[in-house]
């Protein structure tokens, strides 16, 4: 008759054993997707402000700007991000330290927003900045 009674009892610490064990791989599963999508968003901005200045490193220097930031739109277009998530992308001429020649300089900040601000209260809004330069190869106008 005890050994009913502690089959019995065994039976419901299971099932709430297992409902734990669930809710932390689903919260372990999330909080991976969401690092995943901020690394990826990391990765794009990257890539937008490598090619912002690859494309305006060879155009005069009245189009460097313009020539830039849309680069930088159509790349973090391309990756899905919306243009309102897109903060302040600059691209400019800068001079070289200890040189008579001028640099690309191309900067843009990506906000990035957690899909589950619930389960990760400290991720919540993220704001990415990447910067990259390149040797200006243009001529002036």
């Amino acid at each position: 008759m005890r050994r009913e009674r502690r089959r019995q009892n065994q039976r419901g610490a299971a099932i709430v054993e297992t409902v734990f064990a669930v809710l932390f791989l689903l919260f372990v599963m999330f909080g991976i997707v969401e690092l995943a999508r901020l690394w990826f968003t990391q990765q794009l901005a990257t890539a937008a402000v490598r090619e912002a200045v690859r494309a305006a490193a060879v155009v005069a220097d009245t189009s460097v700007s313009t020539t830039g930031v849309a680069r930088i739109n159509a790349v973090l277009a391309a990756g899905g991000i919306p243009s309102a998530k897109i903060i302040s992308p600059t691209v400019g001429l800068a001079p070289i330290v200890g040189s008579t020649d001028q640099q690309v300089v191309a900067s843009v900040t990506v906000e990035f927003n957690t899909v589950f601000p619930l389960l990760l209260p400290n991720l919540g809004t993220l704001n990415i900045p990447q910067t990259a330069a390149m040797r200006w190869e243009g001529s002036g106008t």
